[in-house]
């Protein structure tokens, strides 16, 4: 409180850590990790209200600023009668002068404060983030110039990541066989060539006692090394985060054997259908080791989850989502704001119909952990499913601010930008994303956003360079669009194409007849749905969405229960040029025949 008092006061002014030390510490010596964790707390509570009520920026070398935004000082502005309350003094201290705006920060976020309190008497054995120390990459073979300049790009790099993830970080000038202990762990790599590959190896040990934690290999061809630090760097600083964060916030302590098959599960959490079984072999082994840990639990829960979701029809499936909701709740037992156990419940429920409970579950998460990286992306796409695709965006957004390492979160965010306005506002968002993706994988993405919302022409110029000339599905619906209307079907190569990629061409092309036949056959292309929903919400599907044949389907899909029950329209219910109003005709659509 007195931190937030001191940054209050001053605001919109820097306030310095030194000026911070004497005045709420009483001149004590604080570290930088008690520092940093109180800055935190204050951050995660101002983010607990919608909109924020402050942010508190850092300027490097100097201090802390808190910002009152605009949108949360409007409604403390009262008439001419209103008086604000009298600040809160400082024992012993002259009683600041504060801007009513923050006067009346300081009362609203009083119930957050008292929040912060609870939680930290009951989880009173938490750590501050650990300090990293990066030691210089090495370069195999010595006197390589290539080699050599990967490994001090990824050097720089990893500290770079790690610092932007708020994890402290100890920059090793040189190598050195025995530096001072300043640090908890120590992370150190070297860079070698592989036939015709380049490969960044990395260690992550043990400070004191020096036993290796983690290990991991990282591959790239020679002829595309520019990105391979930055991607290697924010894989490393993924596994980092993700084990460290549940380390800092365990309801025990972990030991150095279980932060091992920790790192071991947040290397494959970020999961694909061919890496859930992984992740749900990894999560087993650490359960097994510490089921005391409510960050256990949870992990095991979303890996349960994460493989219940990609195989939803085969054997034991069922069995693994009321093994996901019970370590879940496990989880919750001991530790009732773990964040990432109310993730799982969430996820669980797959991508059926049950969107407005797996939309509660990921809101309790977000409540409790603003910086919840991993959740962000199943939550922006069940938004995506009902067409509530602004707030979509708006969560797309905070998500990739707070996770610099998620591919997925930005490759959703830079789809969402293009198809809002248009594939040069995504383009600063697909630079990003070679950062942090594989080259293949960014690369296709761009071309999907061209391919989508550029112009054909040239869309269909930059996927020929991309493929090397040979004819796609793509490149000839690209030749098709060219022909005047109108037009019917599509090329003979677009046969096998995904089918919400076929309803959107159709619909894209004015065929809407042939996009509805589409979404009729789906249940036998796509048995859950998820991908024809979001599919219904894109621009070129305008005309579908105001056929009169629409609304009836939307209430086959169960959309229209869920709109009329939580009262969350979707965006395209308030189109000026839309030939229907929403709920009159789910009213009249609810009438019984």
């Amino acid at each position: 409180m007195r931190v937030l008092i001191v940054l209050a006061a001053a605001s919109p002014k820097v306030v310095s850590r030194d000026r911070l030390t004497e005045t709420c510490w009483d001149g004590r010596v604080v570290s930088d990790d008690a520092m940093n964790r109180c800055i935190l707390l204050l951050r995660n509570i101002a983010r607990s209200h919608t909109p924020e009520l402050f942010s508190i920026e850092t300027v490097r070398g100097v201090g802390y600023c808190l910002i009152v935004p605009p949108s949360a000082e409007r409604p403390w502005e009262g008439g001419a009668g209103d008086k604000s309350p009298a600040a809160p003094s400082l024992p012993g201290r002259r009683k600041p002068s504060l801007a009513p705006a923050s006067l009346a920060l300081l009362g609203i976020i009083a119930a957050g404060l008292a929040w912060a309190g609870w939680r930290a008497r009951t989880v009173s054995d938490t750590l501050p983030m650990a300090r990293v120390e990066v030691a210089p990459f090495q370069s195999m073979p010595a006197g390589d110039p290539e080699v050599a300049m990967v490994a001090r790009a990824t050097h720089g790099a990893l500290i770079r990541v790690l610092g932007g993830a708020d994890i402290p970080v100890v920059a090793a000038a040189a190598l050195d066989p025995d530096p001072p202990l300043d640090a908890d762990f120590h992370v150190q790599g070297a860079v070698d060539r592989d036939a015709d590959a380049m490969a960044i190896n990395v260690q992550v040990r043990d400070r004191q006692r020096r036993n290796v934690l983690w290990s991991g290999r990282f591959e790239r061809s020679l002829s595309a090394p520019a990105r391979f630090p930055d991607e290697a760097a924010s894989r490393i600083g993924d596994i980092l985060y993700c084990a460290l964060r549940s380390r800092a916030t365990s309801n025990r302590r972990m030991t150095d054997a279980v932060l091992s098959m920790m790192m071991q599960a947040c290397e494959l959490r970020r999961v694909g259908p061919d890496e859930a079984p992984k992740f749900l072999a990894a999560a087993e082994r650490l359960r097994a080791a510490a089921p005391q840990l409510s960050g256990v639990q949870s992990i095991y829960a979303l890996a349960a989850a994460a493989k219940s979701t990609f195989s939803p029809d085969a054997t034991g499936a069922r069995a693994l989502v009321a093994a996901s909701r019970a370590a879940a709740h496990r989880a919750l037992q001991l530790d009732p704001n773990n964040a990432e156990a109310y993730l799982a419940i969430g996820i669980s429920y797959g991508v059926d119909r049950n969107w407005a409970e797996r939309d509660a579950n990921f809101l309790r998460a977000e409540a409790l952990s603003k910086g919840l990286s991993v959740g962000g992306d199943a939550h922006v796409g069940l938004l995506r499913e009902v067409g509530r695709i602004r707030e979509a965006r708006e969560l797309n957004r905070r998500t990739v601010a707070d996770d610099p390492f998620s591919p997925d979160q930005l490759s959703s965010l830079s789809i969402l930008t293009a198809a809002a306005d248009g594939s040069e506002a995504a383009e600063p968002l697909l630079q990003r994303l070679r950062l942090v993706a594989s080259p293949e994988q960014s690369d296709e993405l761009r071309g999907l956003v061209k391919f989508w919302w550029d112009k054909p022409g040239a869309a269909a110029a930059l996927l020929a360079r991309m493929n090397g000339g040979s004819p796609t599905c793509l490149q000839a619906y690209l030749v098709w669009l060219e022909r005047p209307p109108p037009r019917r079907g599509l090329p003979d190569s677009c046969r096998a194409t995904q089918a919400d990629w076929r309803m959107r061409m159709l619909a894209r092309e004015g065929d809407v007849d042939g996009a509805y036949g589409e979404f009729a056959q789906a249940p036998a292309n796509s048995p859950r749905g998820s991908p024809m929903l979001i599919a219904l919400y894109y621009p070129e599907m305008r005309a579908f969405r105001a056929d009169p044949r629409f609304m009836p389907l939307a209430a086959r899909a169960g959309l229209i229960d869920y709109w009329t029950r939580t009262g969350h329209w979707p965006d395209f219910c308030t189109e000026r040029d839309r030939p229907y109003d929403c709920p009159a005709v789910a009213r009249e659509l609810a009438r019984p025949k």
